[in-house]
């Protein structure tokens, strides 16, 4: 459990700072990724999902594509491609909501 906290310190602390939001001050479509992943990995799951909601699929994603790696699963490739899709769709969805609602900045 010390090492979960120290990682969670760690991403905080050393949060890489977005170029489209330091040069055109509006967020980017992955602006809130790291800040999720940190609450996730603290066991906030809705934390993680308002600061972006595609952290928990990209994570899924990112397994399934190492198991298939491993196993080659007969429809592996198939569900990695369609699972990229779901990801993207989150993504473009979540980043139209946020210009909707003009919470960019």
């Amino acid at each position: 459990m010390l090492l979960l906290n120290d990682i969670v310190n760690w991403l905080q602390a050393n949060e890489l700072s977005c170029p489209v939001k330091q040069y055109l001050h509006i967020d980017c479509p992955g602006c809130g990724i790291q800040r999720s992943m940190a609450a996730l990995l603290q066991g906030d799951v809705i934390t993680s999902f308002k600061y972006h909601p595609v952290t928990v699929p990209l994570l899924l994603l990112f397994l399934f594509g190492l198991l298939q790696l491993l196993f080659r699963f007969r429809q592996g490739n198939r569900i990695i491609v369609y699972s990229y899709l779901f990801v993207a769709f989150i993504i473009v969805t979540n980043y139209i909501y946020k210009i909707v609602l003009h919470k960019l900045t």
